[in-house]
């Protein structure tokens, strides 16, 4: 009958202490599968870790299926003509997208407009000078006096 293997849970990385003794219990004769039971780790991990022709087969293999798989700048054209068509086209989609972005800039917004801070810390505004102290555990991103902006927020979305 044929040894059904089950999923053992999230990916254990192999740390250089474990590679040390994966070695070390390799040059005593204990095979792979062995190896790979006692740190609970897949046999091809093991083999990677053991065998550089191994580890460089794998690392080809990936580059190769990366640069395959990875999408074009051909195909990210074509999806950004058929977003701006549709935007263009559907009134109903515009209204959408236009919904999301406001959205997403009110989230912005309200999460540069309060600036956690020490309380008791005295402040100064680096455009008018004016000092005031925090009395509660945050500030408005804007100086109460002349409305400037004391931090950098992200740049705004292009719509």
């Amino acid at each position: 009958m044929k040894e059904v293997k089950l999923w053992r849970g999230p990916v254990k990385k192999v740390t250089p202490s474990m590679k040390r003794e994966m070695v070390m219990l390799s040059k005593a004769g204990i095979s792979n599968s062995r190896i790979a039971r006692k740190f609970g780790v897949s046999e091809n991990a093991v083999l990677y870790h053991l065998n550089h022709k191994h580890r460089e087969r794998v690392k080809r293999y990936h580059r190769v299926y990366r640069e395959r798989v990875k999408p074009s700048s051909r195909y990210s054209e074509k999806y950004a003509e058929y977003m701006a068509a549709r935007y263009h086209s559907d009134p109903e989609f515009r209204q959408r997208m236009l919904r999301h972005i406001k959205r997403y800039q009110q989230k912005i917004k309200t999460r540069n407009s309060r600036i956690l801070i020490a309380v008791g810390t005295v402040l100064e505004c680096p455009y008018c000078h004016r000092t005031w102290r925090i009395h509660c555990g945050h500030i408005r991103a804007q100086c109460p006096k002349c409305h400037r902006w004391l931090v950098k927020l992200p740049l705004p979305l292009k719509v």
